[in-house]
């Protein structure tokens, strides 16, 4: 049953994303519930919120906004439902130690660096420049924005792929190398057509990134020091959008 739902999201997102994600999960639904374990019913509830509430309902502000509403809506549900109020074994802060903090630094260093050098090498979109620093932000706030988006996004994709997606996957398939693979691919195909890194390239980027990400949490046992790690790339990415690639 996961393994066809991954796969819907991925044809999906690849696709289009949006909508194809939201028909996707609408028709999948009621098998998960017939046969699926509770936590690919977390998997599937995360995914439809988070597109319902980005490519439904009017267009947010800002896309954190969007995110944080989707991420919103899908806690709602978990807390009027029983069994998946029950059943949040992601939910971890995990442990800091000197293996897993030092590993969180070497991939910082390198993401950095991998990101910039994408952006030398492939053409920017603007369109995809405006979601992560919409026009609309006062200057004097700019900053602010940055470490908000830095932190809200990393937080919110955390969640989802080495949180609620890699506890599904490790139900199904146990605490191994599969289940690394196949979230850290999901997370790549969604950056296809609308994140930073994009395109071919930058899916690749992306999956080395989730699968980095995915090795953190196991490490650790917990989302605080992928968390971390991801907020720094995310920080240099909108600073990259701000102060290296320009707007338009």
């Amino acid at each position: 049953m996961i393994l066809l739902i991954v796969g819907l999201l991925c044809a999906a997102q690849w696709l289009g994303g949006g909508a194809f994600v939201v028909w996707a999960m609408v028709i999948v639904l009621p098998l998960v519930i017939g046969f699926g374990s509770v936590y690919t019913i977390h998997l599937v509830v995360i995914f439809l919120a988070s597109s319902l509430v980005l490519h439904v309902l009017p267009s947010p502000a800002s896309v954190i906004l969007g995110k944080g509403s989707g991420l919103f809506l899908y806690f709602y549900v978990v807390m009027l439902i029983g069994p998946m109020r029950r059943s949040l074994v992601w939910l971890r802060v995990g442990k800091f130690n000197f293996g897993s903090v030092a590993l969180m630094v070497g991939i910082v260093v390198v993401s950095a660096i991998a990101v910039i050098l994408w952006t030398h090498w492939v053409p920017q979109n603007a369109a995809i420049h405006g979601r992560i620093l919409p026009g609309n932000v006062p200057g004097y706030l700019v900053p602010v924005y940055m470490g908000a988006f830095a932190i809200v996004n990393s937080l919110i994709e955390e969640i989802i792929w080495r949180g609620v997606m890699l506890t599904a996957l490790d139900a199904a398939f146990g605490v191994g190398v599969l289940s690394l693979l196949l979230q850290a691919v999901q997370f790549g195909l969604a950056h296809y057509r609308g994140g930073f890194p994009n395109g071919w390239s930058g899916t690749g980027l992306t999956f080395l990134f989730g699968l980095a990400m995915g090795v953190l949490r196991r490490r650790s046992g917990g989302l605080l020091v992928p968390w971390i790690a991801h907020a720094a790339a995310d920080f240099t990415i909108v600073w990259l959008v701000v102060h290296r690639v320009g707007m338009g």
